[in-house]
Parts: C-alpha cells; sequence; structure tokens
C-alpha cells in the first residue's frame, strides 16, 4: 500500500543559532528547543542549564569527573524573523521553584490554529516525570 505523504523539505544551515554567551542570565546549556512558526517569523521555546561551568561539562564528558554539580534549569524564549537570528526575552519564561520540581525539558510549541499555541513540556519531579 502506498501512502500518499510527503516529507517536507528542510532547510539545513550549519553553526550555532542560539549560545550561552547571548543570554541575558545565566547559562551554560542552551539545547532542545522547540520552534515554531509565529506572526511571520519563528518563536523559540528553549532549555537554559545553569549552576556550573563550562569545564564542570567538558570534565563531566570527558572522564575527569564522576557527576555534574546540581544543575539549575529554565526554560527561555526568543523570537527570530528568519529563524537564524534571534531576539531573547530578557527573563526565563518558566522557572522552577520548589515543589518537589527538579527540571523543565523538551519544550514543544504547537499551533492550534486561529493565532492560538498549545505549549507542553516534560518536568522531572520528586514524583517521578510528568509532561
Amino acid at each position: 500500500m502506498r501512502s500518499n505523504f510527503k516529507t517536507p523539505n528542510f532547510i539545513r544551515r550549519r553553526g550555532v543559532v542560539l549560545s550561552p554567551d547571548r543570554m541575558p542570565y545565566e547559562s551554560a546549556l542552551t539545547f532542545n528547543a522547540g520552534v515554531n512558526r509565529w506572526r511571520g517569523g519563528y518563536v523559540m521555546l528553549f532549555r537554559n542549564d545553569f549552576g556550573f561551568s563550562k569545564k564542570d561539562y567538558d570534565d563531566y564528558y570527558e572522564g575527569r569527573i564522576d557527576r555534574l554539580p546540581p544543575t539549575l534549569n529554565n526554560l527561555g524564549l526568543a523570537v527570530s524573523s528568519d529563524g537564524l537570528h534571534w531576539d531573547i526575552h530578557p527573563e526565563p519564561v518558566f522557572s522552577m521553584s520548589g515543589n518537589g520540581i527538579i527540571r523543565a525539558y523538551d519544550p514543544r510549541i504547537t499551533d492550534l490554529g486561529g493565532g492560538e499555541y498549545g505549549v507542553c513540556f516534560a518536568v522531572e519531579s520528586t514524583a517521578g516525570t510528568r509532561g
């Protein structure tokens, strides 16, 4: 049985479009973003880890230390007209603050139509992972 589904074309560009050194708040790693079209451009929610240094990260992944220091985390917001150059919101849009929340990650943005968007992300907590 043949499917009528056609895979969309993707443009692939090399290079970093968002990095910790551009953050207007503390940041060691920025990654795992959810992106969607928004108002003729793009909107991005991204994971931002902080509370440790690049050296800590490099030492961990090169086997010089057994574990990273406790990592703090929040979700940031950025907008872009072209998907390459991003304007970062001056404050995180979601920060963990007690209630057993350890970290949030995997932010996703879904266009629900009619100018409405749904946002979801996973939350690791003392009660387990939730979405």
